[in-house]
């Protein structure tokens, strides 16, 4: 973990624990702002990160498979944003209240703010172009919620309005029965700023209140007293302002990954919801190349692949509610070293151009978009003559070289998986 600053801060009054439950060991940040937390899991954490005012900043993070992992947060940014309640005709300032602000910083991040007697809290350290910031009384139950653009300014000033309706979910257990004891959880569709847990339970009918909610579209995740949920986009515009949510876990996404014939094992897989964008899962693949996210509802998911030694790829799939193993697409990747010389001599006014037969495309937009990394980068020689292209899916490739005196040669060359593919231009 890295704190940044725009302001000369004190890294050493900041500490940081990883998942923020009582008597999680901390770890205090040096001069430089920095802290290595070991032997992480890879998984879902929530750090905690402890500022010298006794605010907690809480991140929520993903770490994936590999060695090391770095995180940069940002803190103490010159952005002030002070926010306030609104009374309405039905809710006044509550004594005791709370402002929380949700927004993003290499993670799903929270911050915690006691009102005045005015209902403010100032924020700081609050990053990204939108945040969401509700307000709770003394019993942390929500009365009131915006989700804003937060702009460019050092003083930023929002509104929180307490005349949210109050929403009610009923959620339904697999078999269609009220649910007793589910868990309700919201957020606005497409924000990445975090979730808000109802804090009453369903009742004997299935049914919870989400207090002090702005939004008439809101995306409601419920969990059965059994442990399975789900989650639906669901719609309050209504007369009772009443959504139901269905949990039925049955559901799954089985996929295989194969390159060609073979299959793809061990391989990290990440599973994107296409409803708000959120990674639900990174799964491993098996020797035989499967992977199955389960206990899901139906679903589509941006199933996506960017591990070490092959073509990044994404493929959209729905759920399906039996077993069904839908196949992806992989191509392990290998380099190619092209020298170009003439008479012996090293060429270094060469130019490349390279064309995948399989995808039918150049690898310019591959470069452009990071897919593959080329040195130097704009697929010329260097003073050596040579050029080297790495991350290429292996293949067939078609290649044109072209000098600057309109000279040029053309052919066909083959990108094997794991190693350097060598390719000699002669003029």
């Amino acid at each position: 973990m890295v704190l940044t600053s725009d302001v000369d801060t004190d890294f050493t009054a900041y500490e940081i624990a990883l998942d923020t439950l009582p008597g999680s060991p901390r770890e205090i940040f040096d001069e430089s702002g920095r802290a290595v937390l070991r032997d992480a899991a890879p998984g879902s954490h929530v750090l905690g990160i402890f500022t010298p005012d006794g605010a907690r900043y809480d991140l929520s993070v993903d770490l994936r498979m590999g060695d090391d992992w770095r995180l940069e947060v940002p803190i103490d940014t010159p952005r002030k944003v002070a926010a306030y309640a609104v009374p309405s005709s039905t809710r006044e300032i509550p004594s005791g209240g709370w402002i929380t602000a949700f927004f993003w910083s290499a993670g799903a991040a929270v911050r915690y703010r006691k009102m005045d007697a005015e209902g403010r809290a100032v924020f700081a350290c609050i990053t990204g172009d939108e945040a969401v910031f509700s307000a709770f009384d003394s019993k942390w139950t929500c009365i009131g919620t915006t989700h804003v653009k937060l702009g460019a300014g050092e003083q930023v000033e929002v509104p929180v309005p307490l005349d949210g309706a109050d929403y009610r979910v009923r959620v339904l257990d697999t078999a269609g029965e009220p649910a007793h004891k589910a868990f309700v959880a919201v957020t606005h569709p497409g924000d990445r700023s975090g979730w808000y847990a109802v804090a009453d339970p369903t009742n004997a009918d299935g049914l919870t209140t989400i207090p002090g909610m702005t939004a008439s579209r809101l995306l409601v995740s419920a969990q059965l007293a059994s442990g399975e949920s789900s989650y639906v986009l669901a719609d309050f515009d209504n007369a009772e302002r009443l959504a139901e949510v269905r949990v039925d876990a049955s559901w799954s996404l089985c996929i295989v990954l194969r390159d060609h014939d073979a299959p793809a094992g061990h391989v990290e897989v990440s599973f994107r919801d296409q409803i708000d964008g959120l990674v639900r899962a990174w799964l491993e693949t098996s020797e035989a190349g499967t992977a199955t996210l389960r206990r899901i509802n139906e679903a589509s998911f941006v199933v996506g692949i960017e591990y070490p030694g092959y073509f990044p790829v994404s493929v959209r799939l729905k759920s399906t509610p039996s077993p069904e193993l839908q196949e992806i697409q992989v191509r392990r990747t290998g380099a190619l070293l092209a020298d170009f010389d003439r008479s012996g001599l090293a060429l270094t006014d060469a130019r490349l151009e390279l064309h995948s037969v399989e995808y039918d495309c150049s690898i310019e937009p591959w470069l452009a978009q990071g897919k593959i990394a080329a040195s130097p980068a704009d697929l010329s020689a260097d003073r050596e003559g040579r050029l080297r292209i790495d991350g290429l899916p292996h293949g067939a490739y078609s290649w044109t070289a072209a000098l600057s005196d309109g000279a040029s040669q053309s052919g066909r060359v083959t990108v094997e998986p794991g190693s350097a593919t060598t390719l000699r231009v002669s003029f």
